[in-house]
Protein backbone atom coordinates (compact mmCIF):
# COMPACT_ATOMS: atom_id res chain seq x y z
CA UNK A 1 0.00 0.00 0.00
CA UNK A 2 3.10 2.27 1.02
CA UNK A 3 4.20 1.69 -2.77
CA UNK A 4 0.76 2.64 -4.14
CA UNK A 5 0.32 5.65 -1.55
CA UNK A 6 3.76 6.61 -3.32
CA UNK A 7 2.50 6.06 -6.70
CA UNK A 8 -0.54 7.68 -6.58
CA UNK A 9 1.33 11.12 -4.94
CA UNK A 10 3.98 10.78 -8.05
CA UNK A 11 0.48 10.45 -10.34
CA UNK A 12 -1.11 13.32 -8.41
CA UNK A 13 1.52 15.66 -8.79
CA UNK A 14 1.99 14.90 -12.72
CA UNK A 15 -1.70 15.31 -13.10
CA UNK A 16 -1.45 18.64 -10.91
CA UNK A 17 1.71 19.59 -13.05
CA UNK A 18 -0.40 18.91 -15.90
CA UNK A 19 -2.88 21.11 -14.86
CA UNK A 20 -0.87 23.73 -13.98
CA UNK A 21 0.66 23.91 -17.26
CA UNK A 22 -2.60 24.15 -19.06
CA UNK A 23 -3.60 26.70 -16.68
CA UNK A 24 -0.58 28.59 -17.24
CA UNK A 25 -1.11 27.88 -21.05
CA UNK A 26 -4.54 29.58 -20.58
CA UNK A 27 -3.11 32.38 -18.46
CA UNK A 28 -0.46 33.45 -20.59
CA UNK A 29 -1.14 35.79 -22.79
CA UNK A 30 -1.08 35.26 -26.37
CA UNK A 31 1.16 37.75 -28.13
CA UNK A 32 -0.75 38.32 -30.89
CA UNK A 33 -3.23 38.79 -28.74
CA UNK A 34 -1.58 41.39 -26.41
CA UNK A 35 -0.54 42.96 -30.18
CA UNK A 36 -4.48 43.24 -31.16
CA UNK A 37 -5.19 44.71 -27.72
CA UNK A 38 -2.66 47.34 -28.05
CA UNK A 39 -3.67 48.44 -31.40
CA UNK A 40 -7.59 48.57 -30.21
CA UNK A 41 -6.13 51.01 -27.45
CA UNK A 42 -4.30 53.37 -29.88
CA UNK A 43 -7.43 52.98 -31.98
CA UNK A 44 -9.28 54.12 -29.32
CA UNK A 45 -7.30 57.00 -28.20
CA UNK A 46 -6.78 57.86 -32.08
CA UNK A 47 -11.01 57.95 -31.82
CA UNK A 48 -10.91 60.14 -29.28
CA UNK A 49 -9.03 62.84 -30.51
CA UNK A 50 -10.96 62.67 -33.97
CA UNK A 51 -14.11 63.28 -31.67
CA UNK A 52 -12.26 66.19 -29.69
CA UNK A 53 -11.06 67.91 -33.53
CA UNK A 54 -14.88 67.27 -34.85
CA UNK A 55 -16.21 69.09 -31.62
CA UNK A 56 -13.72 71.87 -32.12
CA UNK A 57 -14.67 72.17 -35.36
CA UNK A 58 -18.15 72.08 -35.01
CA UNK A 59 -18.18 74.88 -32.55
CA UNK A 60 -15.62 77.02 -34.70
CA UNK A 61 -18.18 76.48 -37.82
CA UNK A 62 -21.36 77.65 -35.04
CA UNK A 63 -18.99 80.46 -34.24
CA UNK A 64 -18.17 81.68 -37.67
CA UNK A 65 -20.94 81.23 -39.85
CA UNK A 66 -20.27 83.67 -42.52
CA UNK A 67 -18.27 82.81 -46.08
CA UNK A 68 -14.66 84.06 -45.81
CA UNK A 69 -13.83 87.91 -45.45
CA UNK A 70 -17.53 88.77 -44.47
CA UNK A 71 -18.66 90.55 -41.54
CA UNK A 72 -20.85 88.86 -39.28
CA UNK A 73 -23.74 90.34 -37.27
CA UNK A 74 -25.85 88.11 -35.49
CA UNK A 75 -28.45 91.37 -34.26
CA UNK A 76 -29.24 91.50 -37.98
CA UNK A 77 -28.89 88.03 -38.62
CA UNK A 78 -26.88 88.58 -41.84
CA UNK A 79 -23.14 88.24 -43.02
CA UNK A 80 -21.73 91.25 -45.48
CA UNK A 81 -19.15 91.66 -47.49
CA UNK A 82 -17.72 95.42 -48.69
CA UNK A 83 -16.71 95.34 -51.88
CA UNK A 84 -14.48 98.69 -51.97
CA UNK A 85 -11.70 96.17 -53.01
CA UNK A 86 -13.35 95.67 -55.83
CA UNK A 87 -14.02 97.77 -59.15
CA UNK A 88 -16.86 99.71 -59.57
CA UNK A 89 -19.78 97.96 -61.39
CA UNK A 90 -23.13 98.08 -62.80
CA UNK A 91 -26.33 97.14 -60.91
CA UNK A 92 -26.49 94.14 -62.36
CA UNK A 93 -22.80 92.91 -62.72
CA UNK A 94 -22.73 93.73 -58.82
CA UNK A 95 -26.02 91.83 -58.16
CA UNK A 96 -24.13 88.49 -60.54
CA UNK A 97 -20.51 89.27 -58.51
CA UNK A 98 -21.95 88.73 -55.34
CA UNK A 99 -24.02 85.43 -56.73
CA UNK A 100 -21.11 84.12 -58.48
CA UNK A 101 -18.64 84.68 -56.20
CA UNK A 102 -20.23 84.02 -52.70
CA UNK A 103 -23.43 82.87 -53.31
CA UNK A 104 -24.85 86.12 -51.97
CA UNK A 105 -26.98 89.22 -53.75
CA UNK A 106 -26.12 92.69 -53.36
CA UNK A 107 -27.44 94.27 -49.88
CA UNK A 108 -30.61 95.42 -49.36
CA UNK A 109 -30.63 97.62 -46.57
CA UNK A 110 -33.92 96.92 -44.11
CA UNK A 111 -33.54 99.07 -41.36
CA UNK A 112 -32.09 102.01 -39.84
CA UNK A 113 -29.60 100.43 -37.42
CA UNK A 114 -28.33 98.07 -40.46
CA UNK A 115 -27.36 101.27 -42.32
CA UNK A 116 -25.81 102.44 -39.09
CA UNK A 117 -24.50 99.11 -38.76
CA UNK A 118 -22.78 99.77 -42.42
CA UNK A 119 -21.64 103.03 -41.65
CA UNK A 120 -19.16 101.52 -38.95
CA UNK A 121 -18.06 99.18 -41.48
CA UNK A 122 -17.19 101.09 -44.20
CA UNK A 123 -17.70 105.31 -43.64
CA UNK A 124 -19.74 107.22 -45.90
CA UNK A 125 -17.22 108.58 -48.65
CA UNK A 126 -18.49 106.08 -51.62
CA UNK A 127 -21.84 104.88 -53.27
CA UNK A 128 -22.93 101.78 -53.16
CA UNK A 129 -25.53 99.27 -54.59
CA UNK A 130 -27.99 97.96 -53.06
CA UNK A 131 -30.29 94.98 -54.39
CA UNK A 132 -33.25 97.69 -54.25
CA UNK A 133 -34.51 98.16 -58.14
CA UNK A 134 -38.35 98.60 -59.75
CA UNK A 135 -37.38 96.71 -63.04
CA UNK A 136 -40.18 94.23 -62.73
CA UNK A 137 -43.02 97.23 -61.44
CA UNK A 138 -42.51 100.57 -62.15
CA UNK A 139 -42.03 103.39 -59.44
CA UNK A 140 -42.68 99.94 -57.20
CA UNK A 141 -39.31 99.24 -55.40
CA UNK A 142 -38.14 96.01 -54.15
CA UNK A 143 -35.39 93.98 -52.69
CA UNK A 144 -34.05 91.51 -55.51
CA UNK A 145 -32.62 89.17 -52.67
CA UNK A 146 -36.57 89.07 -50.82
CA UNK A 147 -38.79 90.23 -53.65
CA UNK A 148 -39.90 92.05 -50.54
CA UNK A 149 -41.21 95.72 -51.45
CA UNK A 150 -39.08 98.69 -50.53
CA UNK A 151 -40.76 100.54 -47.75
CA UNK A 152 -38.05 102.76 -45.70
CA UNK A 153 -37.64 106.41 -48.06
CA UNK A 154 -39.93 104.40 -50.88
CA UNK A 155 -42.03 108.15 -51.07
CA UNK A 156 -38.28 109.39 -52.32
CA UNK A 157 -37.54 106.85 -54.78
CA UNK A 158 -41.01 106.16 -56.03
CA UNK A 159 -40.34 110.38 -57.55
CA UNK A 160 -37.33 108.93 -59.42
CA UNK A 161 -36.44 109.58 -63.03
CA UNK A 162 -37.85 107.31 -66.17
CA UNK A 163 -34.09 106.05 -66.19
CA UNK A 164 -33.69 105.49 -62.47
CA UNK A 165 -34.60 101.67 -61.74
CA UNK A 166 -31.63 100.43 -59.57
CA UNK A 167 -30.93 101.87 -55.81
CA UNK A 168 -27.59 102.94 -54.74
CA UNK A 169 -26.27 103.78 -51.06
CA UNK A 170 -25.67 107.76 -51.54
CA UNK A 171 -22.23 108.94 -50.61
CA UNK A 172 -22.26 110.96 -47.64
CA UNK A 173 -25.53 109.98 -46.17
CA UNK A 174 -26.20 106.12 -47.18
CA UNK A 175 -29.44 106.50 -47.75
CA UNK A 176 -31.17 104.68 -51.08
CA UNK A 177 -31.93 106.85 -53.80
CA UNK A 178 -32.32 105.78 -57.38
CA UNK A 179 -30.21 105.98 -60.11
CA UNK A 180 -29.58 104.48 -63.76
CA UNK A 181 -28.55 100.66 -63.79
CA UNK A 182 -25.88 101.45 -65.73
CA UNK A 183 -23.69 103.60 -63.84
CA UNK A 184 -20.81 102.31 -61.56
CA UNK A 185 -20.17 101.93 -57.87
CA UNK A 186 -19.13 99.50 -55.16
CA UNK A 187 -21.07 96.55 -54.34
CA UNK A 188 -22.48 95.00 -50.71
CA UNK A 189 -22.57 91.47 -50.94
CA UNK A 190 -24.81 89.80 -48.48
CA UNK A 191 -25.88 86.89 -47.36
CA UNK A 192 -28.29 85.83 -44.32
CA UNK A 193 -27.04 83.48 -41.35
Amino acid sequence: MVKNAGHLMNLKTAIARKICREVEVECEPDPLAVEQHQRMDEADASLDAIRTLLSDLRDSCIENRCPNCFTMNETLGACYRFGSEFHKMTWAEADLFCAGHFEARSVSVTSPEEREFIRSQIGDDKSWWTSGNDLGTVDKFTWADSGQLMTEDAANLGKSAPNQRCVKLRENTLEPEAAPCDEFHYVICKTMI
